[in-house]
């Protein structure tokens, strides 16, 4: 493999991952201005990650997680998977008992996820500021922030009712006259947000890297634009289905077969090798489903959706954490820390198809 991560974004890669999410989102929003329709298909696209895409990314998590750690059968992966098990046991725990705290943690750690995320694959193309801690935090927490409190700033009463409806699953409830202070407070975080973003763009303007700025200035323009302007849930939904989701099949892709040219063939084993964690997933959703009396309509759904990211978001991002040091790693664009796990750091070449 090349020592230069940006090396293993083919040009078909910067057309599918590169520019077709920002392309989708934008082409949605501008068309929801014009036609209004996000709010009354505000789940669907949520629905349609149950089975597409989205939720199959988490659901790889078992696959993932036990060739981390040098396994390669079914029984080994699942040898390895308690400690990601017994988070989400705590995690459900704690959303039982305290269910708007805990949704407040996880707007934190979905934040972080999403933007460490962005942050990766803006790297990845060859935006080697980004290698430095330095430029790198301020930019995750930047376009975190960005995801997810700018839909409260902007419509707040929509975005709490989101959270109204998944903290009401397990007896949760928002407090009346929330509205105006949770707004204050999202566009407080939505400005620091800003300041981290423009400090960035600043650097790599010093460095004369300012085709990386102006890669980054269009995504940060795009998200503003859909999260403005979409229904939140609706605009969430498109961005975890259609841009993070969808960036991460190419990694997902690249670990799992060893290859850095991605083809719908292993797009398919990508929802395959889902399968053992999807099917009783997607089981206990629809359990919860019909145990709320919500209902079957996509805003139920969705809201059930949600309520299963919560669950299974902690556990998703430590893994996904390793698997982008792995491939930085094999691809020379990290350098190995003393006392590393070795079985994290093995190359990935010979993988064993599942």
């Amino acid at each position: 493999m090349s020592h230069d991560n940006s090396a293993s974004w083919s040009s078909s890669d910067r057309v599918l991952f590169g520019l077709l999410p920002p392309v989708v989102l934008a082409s949605v929003a501008l068309a929801d201005l014009a036609f209004g329709f996000s709010t009354s298909y505000a789940g669907w696209p949520f629905l349609v990650s149950l089975v597409l895409i989205g939720m199959p990314h988490g659901a790889g998590d078992l696959v993932v997680n036990g060739r981390l750690a040098g396994r390669r059968s079914w029984s080994g992966y699942l040898r390895v998977f308690t400690t990601y098990v017994a988070l989400m046991v705590v995690t459900l725990a704690a959303f039982v008992a305290w269910p708007l705290t805990t949704l407040l943690l996880f707007g934190v750690v979905t934040a972080l996820h999403f933007g460490t995320a962005d942050v990766e694959d803006l790297r990845g193309r060859g935006d080697r500021e980004l290698a430095d801690l330095a430029t790198r935090l301020p930019a995750v927490l930047a376009r975190g922030t960005l995801i997810i409190a700018l839909p409260f700033a902007v419509q707040p009463v929509a975005s709490l009712q989101v959270v109204a409806d998944v903290a009401g699953l397990v007896g949760g409830t928002v407090p009346a006259a929330t509205a105006d202070a949770v707004q204050s407070w999202a566009w407080m975080a939505v400005g620091l947000a800003g300041l981290c973003w423009a400090g960035t763009l600043l650097v790599r303007a010093a460095e004369g890297r300012l085709r990386d700025a102006t890669t980054d200035a269009g995504e940060v323009g795009v998200l503003a634009l859909a999260f403005s302007v979409l229904n939140p849930l609706f605009a969430m939904g498109l961005y975890f289905l259609g841009w993070h989701s969808w960036r991460h099949t190419r990694h997902l892709h690249r670990f799992l077969d060893d290859d850095e040219r991605f083809d719908f063939g292993g797009f398919a084993r990508l929802h395959t090798r889902a399968l053992p964690l999807l099917v009783p997933t997607l089981a206990a959703a629809a359990a919860v489903t019909w145990w709320s009396g919500l209902g079957w309509s996509a805003t139920s759904l969705a809201t059930v959706s949600i309520a299963a990211f919560v669950v299974v978001t902690p556990p998703h991002h430590l893994v996904v954490e390793r698997l982008h040091a792995r491939l930085r790693t094999d691809t020379g664009d990290d350098v190995a820390s003393p006392g590393a796990e070795t079985t994290d750091r093995a190359p990935t070449h010979r993988r064993i198809a599942s």
